[in-house]
């Protein structure tokens, strides 16, 4: 999801809450919007999808680059 990957936390939620819009998505790499977030350093983001319900799906590979992890 480009708004999650790009940072636009307010068209986010305007597109989850509103719209509707199916979020619980892989991509072709198999990331969810949330791992993408992480990855472009996106926090408000997400937070918000992780709030939303979202789990990382590749915890380990976030463990191994950074010392300390966004949700410990």
């Amino acid at each position: 999801m480009w708004t999650a990957i790009r940072g636009h936390i307010s068209c986010l939620q305007w597109l989850i809450e509103e719209v509707k819009v199916e979020y619980d998505i892989c991509d072709s790499e198999g990331l969810t919007p949330l791992d993408n977030a992480v990855i472009q350093a996106r926090y408000d983001c997400a937070l918000y999808l992780k709030k939303k319900g979202q789990v990382l799906k590749s915890m380990e590979f976030y463990r191994a680059k950074n010392d300390k992890f966004l949700f410990d």
